[in-house]
């Protein structure tokens, strides 16, 4: 799913992916994939919700702060 032709899809496939490693215990995976998501998209508020989850799940509010988008 992650390669589907469906740009939308593969990226909801490779976000969940990213979630499942961070789930799992393989931060620097998820980390690595979020970052590239929003990377490739800085718009989009998706991966960006998803990496501020993802730090205050790992306990880093203040870098959570900073990524949290405006609102």
């Amino acid at each position: 799913m992650s390669a589907s032709a469906d740009k939308a899809a593969a990226r909801a496939a490779l976000l969940r992916l990213a979630l499942l490693d961070h789930a799992r215990g393989d931060q620097p995976a998820a980390y690595r994939s979020v970052n590239a998501l929003i990377a490739e998209k800085p718009h989009r508020i998706d991966a960006r919700l998803a990496k501020t989850r993802m730090l205050l799940t790992d306990g880093r509010p203040h870098d959570a702060a900073i990524e949290s988008p405006p609102g």
